[in-house]
């Protein structure tokens, strides 16, 4: 393994063991996201899950692709029940990155379209792909950035899934 893959590794989880403190700790904001029938789903309504993962995605994002894909490899039901993803862009956009990079194993995924960033600026975002372990209406988490092998976030997203 690469050096750089090794650190990235290292970097992540540790990011993953040790939670946001009390005061960071936040509310999941209220925005609105569109459903893909068109329905506006409010953000305390994206889940009926105690704890979830809310993944963050654009379009044109090489990262996001990685990131999307490995929901083949990473596919459970746990996964599909408790895993969330909000997509930066118009509802046609969105439906058609969805439709391309969404793997057929994770089509059981729910998803949303930030039609008008209402989700990017609530959440404070500042790129993508973002990760956000939830917990009771609680942002407890969240990994943001580049990723150069989307594959060492795996032991993250299945810690908080399936725990």
């Amino acid at each position: 393994m690469r050096t750089s893959k090794v650190w990235s590794l290292i970097v992540l989880m540790a990011m993953a063991v040790v939670p946001l403190e009390a005061q960071q700790q936040r509310p999941l904001p209220a925005f609105t996201v569109t459903a893909p029938g068109g329905a506006a789903a409010p953000s305390q309504q994206l889940s009926t899950e105690q704890r979830w993962l809310l993944l963050y995605v654009t379009p044109g994002c090489r990262s996001c692709d990685q990131l999307l894909a490995s929901l083949k490899e990473w596919h459970t039901p746990q996964l599909a029940a408790r895993t969330v993803i909000v997509v930066r862009a118009n509802a046609a956009d969105a439906a058609a990155y969805m439709t391309s990079h969404l793997p057929l194993e994770a089509s059981d995924i729910s998803w949303y379209a930030d039609t008008s960033s209402s989700a990017w600026r609530a959440l404070a975002l500042t790129g993508a792909p973002v990760l956000v372990g939830i917990e009771s209406g609680d942002i407890k988490w969240s990994i943001s950035g580049v990723l150069n092998d989307p594959n060492a976030l795996e032991p993250v997203v299945r810690s908080w899934i399936e725990r």
